[in-house]
């Protein structure tokens, strides 16, 4: 099978199912998908930042991982189109792997190659300046340049500011996130430090095995 249209195709975990009516009349464009996105989840951890204290209750939301159930999910929240942004309170409680995959299966839906990486944002300075943050993000083809893209669906107008960002969110260069593998080189080489990758606050949430991890995460995705 030609890798772009096995990209372009939906995956078991991207197949919207029988809630594929709901991508009716969602933008055909990577900038509007990725606003489409913002309004309808809100990171686990990020609650505040948008005035809602996220329930303890409604944490378990980030393990659905299936595009079909959180649509379901989104739905049951607040039955207004895709399109229409939710108040925070209303939308999905997920985390960057769901922002990535939401993205991805709407670009699959009109038909752009597209997949989710696994690896390691240097952007996120309002953690730390000198660490890289373990996060996910989407890969799309670029049919008029001939190239793979990084764009950061879980990177809305707030966290652009917050942290500061100059680069074009939509075409992530390449030293702003290394993939898995990239950054698995790098360390293996001694060309970075393995304790500056992982999850920034977290003690022992970093290091080569989480580097490791990583590496594989990104392979199977």
């Amino acid at each position: 099978m030609d890798p772009l249209a096995y990209y372009a195709t939906q995956s078991p975990i991207t197949d919207p199912g029988g809630d594929k009516g709901l991508f009716a009349g969602l933008p055909g464009t990577v900038e509007g998908l990725c606003r489409v996105v913002q309004g309808l989840y809100i990171h686990y951890m990020g609650g505040e930042r948008y005035g809602y204290q996220i329930p303890e209750e409604r944490l378990a939301e980030v393990n659905i991982r299936y595009i079909e159930k959180m649509l379901a999910r989104i739905i049951e929240l607040d039955a207004h189109p895709l399109t229409e942004s939710r108040l925070p309170e209303k939308r999905l409680v997920g985390c960057c792997r769901d922002a990535a995959t939401l993205f991805c299966a709407m670009a699959r839906h009109h038909g752009i190659p597209t997949r989710n990486r696994v690896g390691f944002a240097a952007y996120f300075t309002m953690l730390d300046s000198d660490f890289n943050c373990s996060h996910v993000v989407a890969e799309f083809w670029d049919s008029k340049e001939r190239r793979w893209r990084l764009v950061d669906p879980d990177l809305d107008e707030q966290a652009i500011q917050e942290n500061n960002i100059q680069f074009d969110m939509y075409d992530v260069p390449r030293d702003q996130f290394l993939v898995g593998g990239k950054a698995w080189q790098m360390c293996r080489a001694g060309a970075s430090d393995p304790n500056r990758f992982g999850v920034s606050g977290y003690g022992d949430m970093k290091g080569l095995p989480f580097v490791r991890g990583n590496l594989i995460q990104d392979l199977a995705a």
